[in-house]
């Protein structure tokens, strides 16, 4: 149950591309035990630069900039940067859409080199990130398997796939108990009994949760 947050980190990597990049897509296919609806976009950015789109967004677009940007060393330009994500709900696939503008034009620059990810070589200017947070579905029981993997595109170049990974829920909250006391004690201590279990109780599915990690008396 609850939000699972996510990060997607995306590289210019220097040792593999000698201009900054104009156009960065992210893509993400929302696993099966995901409820598409509960996708929400979060914080995003790149270079020294981050921002923060409106609470509980499926969806968001914005022209950022313009700003001054080394696109190689030594060399500046001035650019804007159109930002699109959202879900498609049709192919279960989030994105993410960085495009660079000329704001002079308020088009894609016609130079080449003018592009809002450098190359990484300097203050990790040639990184960015994206971030989103969604809900398993109500009816994926413990020990359903999510998987998570993104792909990227930098301009015409070919797919880069971010390493899979994979997170294994646990649907039902741990419940603790204790033991009713003696209506009387003697003496200055009261024992006190706790047990403490996790799933199967509320769901006969859930027999294989995570344990329980610890407990708290009040």
């Amino acid at each position: 149950a609850g939000d699972h947050g996510y990060v997607i980190r995306f590289e210019n990597d220097p040792a593999l591309a000698s201009a900054a990049a104009q156009r960065v897509v992210v893509t993400h296919a929302l696993d099966a035990d995901i409820d598409a609806n509960s996708f929400r976009v979060g914080a995003f950015g790149f270079g020294a630069l981050a921002f923060t789109p409106p609470a509980n967004r499926a969806y968001h677009s914005a022209r950022l900039g313009p700003f001054d940007i080394e696109v190689i060393t030594g060399t500046t330009h001035t650019l804007a940067v159109d930002v699109l994500m959202g879900l498609d709900v049709t192919t279960r696939e989030a994105f993410w859409i960085f495009q660079t503008i000329d704001p002079d034009t308020g088009a894609p620059p016609l130079d080449p080199a003018s592009g809002f990810l450098p190359p990484d070589w300097l203050n990790r200017n040639g990184e960015g990130f994206v971030n989103f947070s969604v809900r398993a579905n109500p009816d994926a029981g413990t020990g359903a398997v999510i998987d998570a993997v993104a792909a990227i595109r930098f301009d015409q170049n070919a797919l880069i796939w971010t390493p899979a990974i994979s997170h294994t829920l646990d649907a039902e909250r741990p419940t603790s108990m204790l033991a009713p006391l003696p209506p009387a004690t003697s003496g200055a201590s009261i024992p006190l009994q706790l047990s403490a279990s996790d799933g199967g109780l509320l769901r006969a599915d859930d027999t294989q949760g995570s344990g329980v990690r610890n407990l708290a008396l009040y």
